[in-house]
């Protein structure tokens, strides 16, 4: 009988960037939904000439953002699709040294800028509500 410890050690890693895969795929699908309240415009008509259109013309106004506290509304969905996770494979995930990272991407990092600033809630307040599951997929138990 002979033990292959590297095969085992490949194995184990493996299953651990998957179960880490599916986290991180469980976070970014949490956030996006609690991200997913619109801030739906309304279209006004300009009564006077402005800088910034003639008397007539229509522009949009957004009456109902998010307060402190709430995770910030959506008025083009940029901030919801903008949220990712890397690498996104297993085999990335094992070569770079088995880690993932969740995030915003460079085009909307303004999501994050709205918590720091503005006290919105971010990514982290959705992974320290859902932490439970979050733990839940990684020990392999959900």
């Amino acid at each position: 009988m002979s033990w292959n410890g590297d095969d085992i050690l490949n194995r184990l890693q493996a299953e651990v960037a998957k179960r880490l895969l599916l986290a991180a795929t469980f976070l970014q699908s949490e956030y996006r939904k609690r991200v997913n309240i619109p801030n739906t415009g309304t279209r006004r008509k300009r009564t006077r000439d402005t800088a910034a259109g003639k008397k007539g013309s229509s522009y949009t106004t957004y009456d109902n953002p998010s307060r402190p506290g709430e995770y910030p509304r959506k008025i083009t969905g940029a901030g919801q699709q903008g949220t990712a996770f890397e690498p996104a494979s297993i085999a990335a995930i094992v070569a770079g040294g088995v880690e993932v990272l969740v995030g915003h991407r460079k085009n909307v990092e303004y999501m994050a800028f709205l918590a720091q600033h503005f006290a919105r809630k971010s990514i982290i307040d959705a992974a320290t509500e859902v932490r439970g599951q979050l733990k839940a997929i990684i020990a392999g138990t959900q």
